[in-house]
């Protein structure tokens, strides 16, 4: 990834949410490992070429709980990080594979 960043206009990072405990339940995995890459990637390129994707996904959390993994993130990363979180994971894989004309 560092090699390729010279090339690379903007980085999109995927935080399912800074809760250690809604990351282990959804993904299986400690969210340590994301953090510390999300941390290397922004030392690299800085922080206004990373846009970080806080999805919704039902039934492992809410709003409320992307608010706190956006503020977190703000905090830790100087306020620079640009969000999307309009992301709904139940209404974007509804719809894969479906034709539309």
């Amino acid at each position: 990834v560092l090699k390729a960043a010279e090339c690379i206009d903007v980085f999109y990072v995927d935080c399912k949410d800074t809760n250690p405990e809604i990351y282990l339940s959804y993904t299986g995995k400690d969210n340590s490992l994301m953090l510390e890459n999300l941390r290397v990637l922004s030392d690299a390129v800085g922080e206004k070429r990373i846009t970080v994707r806080l999805p919704l996904i039902p039934q492992y959390n809410t709003d409320e709980d992307r608010e706190k993994s956006k503020k977190t993130l703000m905090n830790t990363h100087d306020g620079h990080l640009s969000f999307i979180q309009r992301l709904d994971f139940q209404k974007t894989y509804a719809t894969m594979g479906s034709t539309r004309v």
